[in-house]
């Protein structure tokens, strides 16, 4: 008899054709319990957790992988796509320990530049609005020139000082939860709505508005990034992660010091040259260098349990 030995291989097979998947599979997970006993609630929070944990990974794949994202974006038809950043609050233990930072963020301004390159080629901006946190809008595109030849910064800055640094607050930014609460954003956890205890009733839900920290903020409050040089165009970053990363909510965000300095140098020479010179007016010349540069960011997210 002839022993055939099959060697390990490094990767998943296909089946089919006996060479190596290198790309990550598209799966979905099928968790389930076969009784009604309590003790497997258990079991079946297990099962979630593992797949959780297989297959919503926040990894530099994904990051690299976002231009797909925005073809697949385009191709079903959707009206507004938006892509957040990392609010560095999970509490997977791998996946900190296996996160790079300057890695990160250097793929995901590659990514950005690439689909910009499109977006801008193709003149896309009336077919899909954008954003990516912190990064990009489509309504950069919008501004007019001419709305902004007698622009007085000094005026600007004492009128934005009186508002929320969160322009999500005034606009259009809200998350419901499975448990019927509605909150800011994801990052904030603070309940706003309770649209379960108002039976479903949005009108009732809204007459029964909770009040949040997050709203009462203003720009002013925020002594450091009021006088940043770019406290216009960064909108001090995001106060969820100021909180979670500092224990300030009024502090600094380490994550916005870090990333806007890339998008000044990387992003904005991508943008029509009438963008470039209203972006450039809204950067106060006089004001404060960002609090946090990226030792400070790597020592943050250390205190974390981040491998920065």
């Amino acid at each position: 008899m002839e022993i055939q030995v099959i060697e390990k291989t490094n990767g998943r097979i296909n089946r089919v054709t006996g060479t190596t998947i290198k790309e990550r599979l598209r799966v979905c997970a099928y968790c389930r319990v076969s009784t009604d006993n309590e003790e497997q609630l258990n079991s079946y929070q297990s099962q979630l957790k593992y797949y959780d944990e297989k297959i919503n990974s926040c990894s530099p794949y994904n990051v690299k992988n976002l231009f797909d994202v925005y073809k697949k974006v385009l191709e079903v038809g959707a009206a507004r796509w938006r892509v957040f950043d990392l609010g560095f609050q999970g509490d997977f233990v791998d996946k900190k320990q296996k996160f790079n930072l300057e890695s990160y963020y250097y793929d995901l301004i590659q990514s950005t530049r690439k689909i910009l390159q499109d977006y801008l080629a193709n003149n896309r901006k009336d077919v899909l609005e954008m954003e990516i946190n912190n990064i990009f809008r489509t309504a950069f595109l919008d501004m007019r020139e001419e709305d902004y030849i007698k622009f007085d910064l000094t005026k600007e800055l004492n009128l934005r000082l009186n508002f929320s640094p969160c322009d999500y607050i005034a606009s259009h930014q809200l998350s419901i939860r499975s448990n019927g609460i509605g909150t800011l954003c994801q990052y904030f956890h603070n309940p706003i709505f309770d649209y379960k205890q108002a039976g479903l009733d949005v009108s009732k839900a809204l007459e029964n508005r909770i009040p949040f920290e997050e709203d009462e903020i203003t720009m002013g409050d925020l002594q450091y990034c009021s006088k940043c040089k770019y406290c216009m165009v960064c909108n001090s970053g995001c106060r969820s992660r100021a909180l979670f990363l500092t224990g300030d909510i009024h502090d600094a965000d380490p994550g916005a010091c870090y990333l806007h300095q890339l998008v000044h140098r990387e992003i904005m020479s991508m943008l029509p040259n009438y963008v470039q010179s209203i972006y450039e007016g809204y950067i106060n010349p006089n004001g404060l260098e960002p609090k946090y540069n990226t030792e400070d960011f790597k020592r943050f997210l250390k205190e974390k349990g981040y491998n920065a």
